[in-house]
């Protein structure tokens, strides 16, 4: 492992990303409660990726991000 990427977003984007999947909002909170905090996963990754849009916006970041990080890695 070379770095570690942490997703973001806020807790209503979740929440809402989860009941429509099928999840209810109290199993949605829940889950999210057992996971770290966002407060405690940011300073420990290198690359901090938030993910409060849409779909094609988070693959355009991701692309961009693995072209500058990861490829730019590996041919130094």
């Amino acid at each position: 492992m070379d770095e570690v990427w942490v997703t973001v977003a806020p807790e209503v984007a979740v929440i809402k990303r989860l009941k429509a999947k099928g999840l209810p909002e109290d199993q949605a909170r829940a889950r999210i409660r057992t996971q770290l905090p966002a407060s405690r996963r940011t300073p420990r990754a290198n690359v901090v990726i938030d993910t409060d849009c849409t779909l094609e916006e988070l693959r355009q970041r991701v692309k961009t991000l693995w072209n500058e990080r990861v490829l730019d890695i590996k041919t130094s």
